[in-house]
């Protein structure tokens, strides 16, 4: 199977190397092939099954507590302005 690596790459915004080029095209037709043999079982006399879950919030409850000085708290920023940190934009 022939898997174009550069455009997928490209759809997932990674930038991969010519010499990673072939270990991610293996790696993909790995996980294809893997898939493929997924769809191979025959699953006819399987019966479909439900899971019940007894889900409930393991968060505790909000609770308004003591603030940290904001001073304080940007003393340790590397960069800041008016009052809040300044990071790299990572997204354009």
């Amino acid at each position: 199977m022939n898997i174009d690596v550069k455009h997928i790459a490209a759809l997932a915004k990674l930038k991969i190397d010519q010499s990673e080029e072939e270990k991610w095209s293996e790696q993909m037709a790995n996980i294809i092939a893997f898939a493929d043999r997924l769809n191979e079982l025959n699953l006819q006399e399987i019966q479909e099954t439900e899971q019940h879950y007894t889900v409930f919030n393991v968060f505790r409850d909000d609770e308004k507590g003591p603030s940290y000085p904001r001073e304080k708290i940007l003393a340790n920023a590397p960069e800041k302005e008016d009052g809040y940190y300044v990071v790299p934009k990572i997204v354009e």
